[in-house]
Order: structure tokens, then C-alpha cells, then sequence
């Protein structure tokens, strides 16, 4: 025995000393020859769904255990099968793992399991005995959602983000429910401890990790006490340094003066650092900011062909050497901002999520839509096949929150292309939705849009 130190004997049960902690602690027990368990007693304090594992927890005896089952179920909700999938009722023997399904185990508390073990012994006098020890495991039945795309934030950061910066702080958080699961029984681990330090430990719901001085990809795995299934996980770039952008600024200023002021402006791209710091990108306002007048570009249109000749006039007023080119207007039809190669157009009083976006169209990213001319609507759950770098699990089921649809998940994006100031997610890998390339006119298609910013954005990007 690993813990008495008792040599192992010919039997078909392990023996042990009178005061082995493996007679009082079945999970500490050794790996010998197993134990035999009688399960006395199995029942769930309250009803509730058990989505969270799929209808199947496992929550009895170590695997190699020899059960002999005598239990019954006080909520009349739960079945126990032995290892080879048989339906166990009461009275039956079996040998192997014993698991239990079902729809009604504890909510807020643990249930209990309540079985004995039949551990035999020698006596003072030689004689071998078998002593029955009542044993209680306790067993949660909660729900797990972790969503690599997410609208989070923690100290005005995305949470789950991408990546990180070296010496850079970023959050990741795991919903468990019921609240009275501990944070005890939620551990992280990370692959690459150089890439990513822990800042404030790796335990419970809510972590925070400050990128290490080794660059390059880890990934954090959430470990979560009684769960066999697959584990959570995110995977974070380590990046050495912010990509640093220049970003030349003009506000356009009408018959009514400037459509805006140099505050405002500068709090904007100071937003869009926030946003696009989960990927190690900083804009860095070139002053002073510009002037420039003319009425017609101060409302943008279309014309009757559909393209935009205000847009292409005043992007084309200006040309810089290095960094992106940005334009503030008062009003574009139909749009919050604009791009092209040549620069982007933002309505004055869009917010820095607007900016953030058009800045994604610089960088190569295409817009993601959910539904467009007269296609079908993206329909079904996400997948790994849907979002291969950002599912966060290999288990089809996955962790994102029960019944949310892949159209929900991309609603969440940067880049999706009718945002709001809550979707600032940038995503790891590609994604599924409707989408066409960036700059083009062509069809729209449902396929996996290279929307994952450290595999498709541009690393210089450049207004021409």
C-alpha cells in the first residue's frame, strides 16, 4: 500500500493497517487491487437539469473498484449503470465504475452518495476480518459555460481575450453554477508557464494573467473538481510588444464648422487601444490632428450606382507615407463608418467601436453578417467546426451557454457588420457566417471567414 506501506497480498481486496488513510478516505486510496463497495444509499436533494454533463456524471467509487450495490433513489429520477452500460437496481453486484444519470441532482448543494466499503483485514490475533465502513461522496450538478467569444469586460478589457502583451494584464472568467460550487474547486492550468504568469492565482471563476517574457501561443485549461468530461480551455498568444500603428487624423468641418473637436477625437482612438489591445495593436495618434473643409464631405452618400464619389473624393485629399488615414464626418447614409484602401470615413458621433471596425476593414478583416441579400439566415449551434479557434473545448456540446445559436455568437464580434459598442470580441481563428472578401463586390457566401486577426490581419497596414 502506498500509504501503510502493507505488502500486498494474494486476495482479491488490497490490505491495509489498522490506521491506513486508505480506510478513511476511498479517494486516497492506493493502487492495489480493489476495494469492495456496497452503495447503501443514492438520492438527489433537488431536481434539476443535468445539461452541464451531457445526462451522465460519474460520481462513485475509484475506476477498478469492486461494487456490490444495494441502493435505491429517494428522488426516483436517477439510474446507476456498471461499467459495461447494464442498469444496476437494487441488490445487483458489479464490478467496475458505477455511473449515474439522471435529471435530478442538487442545485445548490451537493447531493450525496452513500455506500460502504468492505475492507478486509487482519485482526491482532492474525485472523483476517472484513470491517463495513459508511462512507459519503458528495455531487454537484452544475452548469459550465465558458465562452472564448464573449461580451465581458473586467476593468474595461475584453475577457478571454486572444492574447496579451508582455507585462500586460488580461482577464479570463468561467461561469459555474450554482453559486455554492467553491471557487476551491476550479483550478487553471496553463501550457506555457513562460508566456503566461499568473497575476492574482489560478483558482475559482475569475483569473487574471500578465503575459510572460516567453512569446508565443499557451493555453489556459480549466480543471474543475468532480468533472470528467473534456476540459475548458482558451488559447492566448503571447505577444513581446504592441504593434504600434500611426493613425493621421481630419475633421471635417462644413458651413457650420468642424464636426467635431481634437478631444473627442483623441478619446476615440484611445477606445479602439482598449479594444484592440487583446491582440497587441496600438494607434498611435499622429498630432496635430487635421483640418479640412469642404461641405459636400461633410454628410456621405451614395449615388444612384451605389458607390460612394464624397468618400472616394475626400480619402483621396490626402496621402501619407506610413500608418492609416481617418476622416470624421458628420453623417454617412446607412453606415457608421467606412473603408477603403485609400482610408476610412467615421460618423462623428459613432463610438470608438466604430473606428475599432473600420480599423479591422485596414487590416484585411471582412465584415460578418448573419443574414444578407436575400440569403438564408445563419442557422444551428456552434461547433468546433464553426469557430476552430475559438470553441473552447473538443467536445461537440461545447461550453457556450446552452441554446445560444452561432448567429448569437457572431452578433458578439468586432466584426460583425452591424455592431454595437458591447461587440469588440477579436477572434483567434476563422469563423462561420455570411461574408464576402474585404473591398469586394462579389457574392456573399456561408463558409468560414478568415476573420481570426493573428492569422489574416495585415502586420502593416497602410493607407494608399
Amino acid at each position: 500500500c502506498e500509504w501503510c506501506r502493507m505488502v500486498h497480498g494474494p486476495g482479491e481486496a488490497c490490505w491495509h493497517e489498522e490506521d491506513c488513510p486508505a480506510l478513511t478516505n476511498d479517494l486516497s486510496d492506493c493502487t492495489c487491487p480493489p476495494l469492495v463497495v456496497r452503495v447503501a444509499t443514492l438520492y438527489a436533494e433537488h431536481a434539476r437539469d443535468l445539461s452541464l454533463v451531457g445526462a451522465s456524471s460519474c460520481c462513485c467509487p475509484p475506476e477498478n473498484a469492486a461494487v456490490g450495490a444495494t441502493f435505491h433513489s429517494a428522488s426516483g429520477n436517477l439510474s446507476v449503470f456498471d461499467a459495461s452500460g447494464h442498469e444496476l437496481v437494487a441488490g445487483d453486484d458489479a464490478t467496475g465504475r458505477l455511473t449515474v444519470v439522471g435529471d435530478a441532482l442538487s442545485g445548490n448543494a451537493p447531493s450525496e452518495i452513500h455506500y460502504r466499503l468492505l475492507v478486509p483485514q487482519r485482526d491482532a490475533a492474525g485472523q483476517l476480518v472484513t470491517n463495513e465502513l459508511p462512507r459519503t461522496r458528495k455531487i454537484w450538478a452544475a452548469d459550465i459555460r465558458f465562452e472564448p467569444v464573449n461580451t465581458n469586460k473586467a476593468d474595461g478589457l475584453v475577457v478571454n481575450p486572444c492574447g496579451v502583451v508582455s507585462g500586460q494584464t488580461a482577464h479570463f472568467r468561467i461561469d459555474v453554477e450554482p453559486a455554492a460550487f467553491p471557487d476551491s474547486g476550479i483550478a487553471w492550468s496553463v501550457s506555457n508557464p513562460g508566456a503566461l504568469v499568473p497575476a492574482t492565482g489560478l483558482q475559482g471563476r475569475e483569473i487574471a494573467v500578465t503575459g510572460g517574457v516567453a512569446t508565443g501561443d499557451a493555453t489556459l485549461t480549466v480543471d474543475i473538481a468532480g468533472w470528467d468530461g473534456p476540459a475548458p480551455f482558451a488559447n492566448v498568444r503571447t505577444l513581446s510588444s504592441e504593434t504600434e500603428i500611426p493613425l493621421h487624423a481630419w475633421i471635417v468641418c462644413g458651413t457650420n464648422g468642424p464636426v467635431t473637436d481634437v478631444a473627442t477625437v483623441r478619446a476615440k482612438v484611445a477606445g479602439v487601444n482598449d479594444i484592440y489591445r487583446q491582440v497587441g495593436r496600438r494607434f498611435v495618434l499622429q498630432e496635430p490632428v487635421g483640418f479640412v473643409t469642404n461641405q459636400e464631405w461633410t454628410v456621405i452618400t451614395k449615388d444612384t450606382d451605389g458607390d460612394w464619389p464624397a468618400f472616394r473624393s475626400l480619402i483621396d485629399s490626402h496621402h501619407v507615407s506610413t500608418g492609416l488615414e481617418v476622416y470624421f464626418v458628420a453623417c454617412i447614409c446607412d453606415a457608421g463608418g467606412l473603408t477603403l484602401p485609400g482610408g476610412c470615413a467615421v460618423r462623428a458621433s459613432a463610438g470608438p467601436h466604430v473606428l475599432a471596425h473600420e480599423l479591422g476593414h485596414a487590416h484585411g478583416l471582412p465584415d460578418l453578417y448573419v443574414v444578407r441579400d436575400g440569403m438564408p439566415p445563419l442557422l444551428g449551434p456552434p461547433s468546433p467546426e464553426k469557430l476552430p479557434g475559438d470553441y473552447g473545448t473538443t467536445s461537440a456540446e461545447g461550453y457556450y451557454e446552452e441554446g445560444v445559436p452561432q448567429a448569437a455568437i457572431v452578433q458578439r464580434m468586432l466584426m460583425y457588420g452591424y455592431g454595437s459598442p458591447t461587440t469588440l470580441d477579436i477572434t483567434t481563428g476563422d469563423v462561420r457566417a455570411i461574408w464576402r472578401p474585404v473591398f469586394s463586390d462579389g457574392p456573399f457566401a456561408e463558409t468560414n471567414a478568415p476573420a481570426g486577426f493573428f492569422q489574416n490581419a495585415s502586420s502593416n497596414p497602410h493607407s494608399n
